[in-house]
């Protein structure tokens, strides 16, 4: 089974195969790409700066409207069942 948009069903084991598959993408491709992207230029202390930054830019946005999505989107099956 795949994803279907309007069905809103997805296979567990379908959608974990996809996000290994481009996580090693996204890897390689840096890897191989590093020089041509500049990220060798980079010094250690820039690339913790941009780690911690893009994390805190992620839990932010999932605090502000993954979760409370989350929370109706539960709330909203238990009435159901």
């Amino acid at each position: 089974m795949t994803y279907n948009v309007f069905s809103g069903t997805l296979n567990p084991t379908q959608s974990i195969k996809s996000i290994m598959c481009w996580q090693q993408t996204v890897r390689m491709s840096w890897w191989f790409d590093a020089a041509v992207l500049g990220f060798d230029k980079i010094p250690l202390w820039g690339t913790f700066i941009i780690s911690f930054g893009c994390g805190a830019i992620s839990a932010v946005v999932i605090r502000m409207f993954v979760v409370p999505w989350q929370r109706r989107r539960i709330k909203g099956w238990s009435r159901v069942t």
